[in-house]
């Protein structure tokens, strides 16, 4: 069990409403380019905590939570997001991104929720092109700190 440095903090609840414009502008982007028939086969990669705010918008608009996969570092976020019914990966995005196998389908939707600036991600960003997850449909949606 790795505890969540994250959970229930003063920088957690400053960041509520900025995580929430966050969630609904990836809905309000999925809603535009994709139709509603279409959704429950999406394929989606997203970066998400325990209140799985990310994965239930999805999940609210229409994707299927089997083809929703999750990366969180904390095993007990990553429990409690299985139980869900989400494909959930206890790790680093990174390290997810070096395991998939070559072959693996490209993901029509990626969010990386990021908690630190640009410049050390762009490598991460980089890896998602390099190992084929991103194809030319795919939505890319990438939040980082000003820090």
């Amino acid at each position: 069990w790795t505890p969540d440095k994250y959970q229930q903090t003063e920088r957690v609840a400053r960041n509520k409403i900025p995580k929430q414009i966050s969630n609904v502008a990836l809905r309000t982007a999925l809603r535009a380019v994709t139709d509603e028939s279409e959704r429950p086969k999406l394929r989606a990669l997203v970066l998400d905590g325990a209140s799985a705010g990310t994965t239930r918008g999805l999940v609210k608009l229409g994707l299927q939570e089997r083809h929703i996969t999750v990366v969180n570092p904390h095993t007990h976020v990553v429990h409690s997001l299985r139980n869900m019914g989400v494909n959930a990966y206890a790790g680093r995005i990174q390290d997810f991104i070096a395991t998939r196998p070559a072959g693996h389908p490209p993901y029509d939707v990626i969010f990386l929720d990021l908690t630190s600036s640009l410049p050390p991600l762009l490598s991460t960003i980089r890896a998602l092109f390099k190992n084929h997850l991103i194809s030319s449909d795919t939505v890319l949606a990438v939040t980082t700190s000003t820090r």
